[in-house]
């Protein structure tokens, strides 16, 4: 320890040094007092919030639909080891703090009794410090991975939430571009059956021109034959009746 010089002159120059030494003894235990406090409502704090939460994600586990893969998979079990773990170092504080404190009411004991001159610090303060540290950093450390944790779990269900509206809408498109595709093909069919209506009325057309042209010739020719067959009867018939007016 590096000595360090004193200041003078000094407010407390020509007190008694007894009562100086009384009145920081008094101040100090106090002080010492308050802090122990302090660190024992933050350890009783973390045992509490650390079983909350481990009992909490518990029933999040038993009653979520969701399966936990790949890296939420490892920060979820990451918080409720850590949470585990700080519990356990919390509750080591609490068994060394008391141990400390045994030990402490032996050194004064022994001091007072003349078995010691002077004071030493409580072995078990060693362990008490270094279950402090752990449990805070373990707690401190699934709070960050238990955040991590929800910002996955909620930029997944948000894309779970985006992708059956991207499917519904491509579905909506599918739909239509076969409703428009259907109404396409009937539409060439419906062309195509006319197209082979017009062409089949065209053919039968053409047919009844042909038969028509070919039946005029033979209906001349036939009259022609019966005029001429029609014209010697004629005649014949006229002489005879001329012939029996003369007789």
């Amino acid at each position: 320890m590096v000595a360090r010089p004193r200041i003078s002159p000094h407010p407390n120059d020509g007190c008694d040094e007894d009562k100086c030494y009384e009145v920081m003894m008094a101040e100090r235990t106090i002080l010492i007092t308050a802090r122990r406090d302090s660190e024992d409502n933050l350890i009783k704090t973390i045992i509490q919030l650390s079983s909350a939460l481990i009992v909490l994600m518990a029933g999040f586990i038993t009653q979520s639909k969701v399966d936990i893969i790949g890296l939420p998979k490892t920060l979820f079990s990451f918080s409720i080891i850590s949470l585990t773990l700080a519990i356990l170092c919390g509750l080591a504080e609490q068994f060394f703090s008391s141990k400390a404190y045994q030990e402490q009411q032996r050194t004064l004991e022994d001091f007072y009794g003349k078995y010691i001159s002077e004071f030493a610090d409580a072995p078990s303060n060693k362990n008490v410090r270094r279950s402090q540290v752990a449990a805070f950093a373990l707690f401190v450390a699934s709070l960050l991975s238990l955040s991590t944790f929800a910002i996955f779990e909620a930029g997944a269900k948000r894309n779970a939430e985006q992708h059956p509206a991207t499917a519904t809408a491509a579905t909506a498109a599918a739909t239509t571009a076969t409703a428009a595709a259907t109404a396409a093909a009937t539409a060439a069919t419906a062309a195509a059956a006319a197209t082979a209506t017009a062409a089949a009325a065209t053919a039968a057309a053409a047919a009844a021109a042909a038969a028509a042209a070919s039946d005029q010739p033979l209906h001349g020719q036939s009259s022609g034959l019966r005029h001429k067959i029609g014209s010697p009867d004629n005649a014949t018939a006229t002489s005879q009746k001329g012939r029996i007016e003369s007789h």
